[in-house]
């Protein structure tokens, strides 16, 4: 085993992802807190007999420094492959590194929830799977893409329904902070707010938001923490209402401005 820096190990995928598993305790998609320090404890006891606290603690520190890309104290499924290389570099294939706007994740979901059932099942998401692999050198046959396939369900279908969820594909593409926290949101805004969500929400510069920019927009609203920070539902059913008598499913940045602006 390489025990400098980076302490990199070729290993079979399967196990790969096993030992992700083992150490993503509570199943969030991430290594993080009590589950790293297991995980380092244990790559401290392969490498060597009974390292001093001092020898692991700087281990640690070497290994977050070269594998902790976003810097975000904790390791995401492919951060861990920094460490542990799978020698079938399956899920890096369609995993990205880093977090994702809500509205690059939305468009993922718009495209690939093919039927609106508000859930990505097993067909739809076999095309996801097939869609992402291309991207990378190398084709693969059906048989890999319903290994493929199983496997994702085994690691990010929570409630082991057979299908995925937004909440579960926001675990495969890592989602940025909630950009409506630093608002406090509650059912109006300043002018500079507003100008700030604009920006944030119209990701093609249109000067409308389309209905999977509302949708990104809608569902950060709704993710808002306790029901006191919460805004009022009556603000998304005037936006859906408005999507539903636009022909093109787009709402103008003024009308969002009459609804959102404190008067």
């Amino acid at each position: 085993m390489d025990t400098s820096c980076a302490c990199k190990v070729d290993i079979p995928a399967s196990e790969f992802y096993e030992i992700f598993k083992k150490y993503d305790a509570d199943g969030n998609g991430y290594i993080e807190s009590r589950e790293l320090i297991r995980l380092f404890r244990d790559l401290a006891v392969s490498m060597k007999s009974g390292p001093s606290r001092d020898e692991m603690q700087k281990m640690k520190d070497e290994i977050m420094a070269e594998a902790d890309i976003n810097s975000d104290g904790k390791l995401q499924l492919g951060e861990l492959a920094n460490i542990l290389v799978p020698k079938e570099n399956i899920l890096l294939k369609y995993q990205h590194l880093g977090y994702h706007k809500s509205v690059d994740v939305m468009k993922i979901w718009n495209h690939y929830d093919h039927d609106k059932s508000g859930y990505i099942d097993q067909t739809e998401l076999m095309g996801l799977l097939g869609d992402l692999l291309q991207q990378s050198p190398g084709s693969a046959s059906m048989q890999e893409l319903e290994d493929f396939k199983t496997l994702m369900l085994d690691m990010f279908d929570v409630d082991k329904d057979g299908r995925i969820s937004m909440s579960e594909l926001e675990n495969i593409f890592p989602v940025e902070d909630n950009f409506l926290k630093k608002f406090k949101f509650q059912d109006t805004v300043t002018r500079e707010q507003f100008d700030a969500i604009v920006a944030h929400y119209d990701d093609d510069r249109s000067g409308y938001l389309d209905k999977v920019e509302c949708d990104a927009f809608l569902h950060d609203l709704w993710k808002l923490g306790d029901s006191s920070s919460k805004p009022k539902e009556g603000l998304a059913e005037e936006i859906r209402s408005i999507l539903c008598i636009e022909k093109d499913e787009k709402i103008p940045v003024g009308q969002l401005a009459a609804l959102l602006l404190k008067k």
